[in-house]
């Protein structure tokens, strides 16, 4: 199944993996983790991926890509920013 079909379950966090999170939250500066880390708390909460996309001003397959790589890898995948980036435009022609 593609993740852009992937079926929410509302309260799919235990009270640890909440408290978890959370604690990561208050603590974590980079502010796209803290966006996957309050998109997995409010979807436990029933927040839909729209409702979600709006209030976080992002895209629908990502919260979708979020929801995915936590429930496959948990906190540890979802706040891996392993983030390649490509080839240099300069470096490309030379």
């Amino acid at each position: 199944m593609s993740f852009a079909h992937m079926q929410l379950k509302e309260n799919f966090l235990t009270r640890n993996q909440k408290d978890l999170l959370k604690a990561r939250h208050r603590h974590e500066r980079d502010k796209r983790l803290c966006d996957r880390i309050k998109s997995i708390l409010l979807l436990d909460e029933g927040w839909t991926y729209p409702q979600l996309a709006h209030a976080l001003l992002l895209d629908e397959d990502t919260i979708r890509r979020y929801y995915k790589t936590y429930l496959e890898g948990g906190k540890e995948a979802l706040l891996n920013l392993n983030y390649a980036g490509s080839e240099s435009y300069s470096l490309r022609y030379f």
